[in-house]
C-alpha cells in the first residue's frame, strides 16, 4: 500500500508536470497541442 501511495504521487506530479508544459504551450500561441494532452488537462482543471 506504501508503494501505491507513491505511485500515485508520482503519477500525479506527472500529470501536473504535463498540465504546466500545456499552459505554457497555450500562453505561448501555439495551437499543436495533442489531443491525449488537452483530455488529461481537462481532466485535471474541467
Amino acid at each position: 500500500s506504501n508503494l501505491t501511495t507513491v505511485n500515485h504521487k508520482l503519477y500525479m506530479s506527472d500529470l501536473q508536470a504535463i498540465a504546466t508544459e500545456i499552459y505554457q504551450v497555450q500562453m505561448s500561441g501555439v495551437r499543436s497541442t495533442p489531443t491525449c494532452y488537452l483530455q488529461i488537462i481537462s481532466l485535471i482543471d474541467p
